[in-house]
């Protein structure tokens, strides 16, 4: 489990860079949806580089997992996981 702040936020940066991906190349989502979640996540990442606490890294994760799950993309974070520990 990652308590340190720096590290939630590495591993959310992560993950929100493979959504970003993801939504990109998501080939049933209209441009315009398309081009709001890649806002949203883009105001996801501005805020994880203000967060000071674990619990607000987590609300923001909290995000990013609700438009991937939105997106019928949920197995990407546990592939992120996966790859650079578990995501807590």
């Amino acid at each position: 489990m990652l308590t340190n702040v720096a590290e939630q936020k590495r591993a959310i940066s992560e993950l929100i860079e493979v959504a970003q991906f993801e939504v990109a190349a998501c080939p049933h989502v209209d441009e315009d949806t398309r081009a709001e979640l890649l806002l949203c996540l883009d105001d996801v990442r501005g805020e994880l580089t203000k967060s000071t606490s674990v619990r607000y890294a987590l609300c923001l994760k909290a995000v990013v997992e609700l438009v991937l799950d939105d997106l019928g993309l949920d197995d990407v974070e546990t592939r992120v996981s996966n790859d650079s520990g578990p995501i807590v």
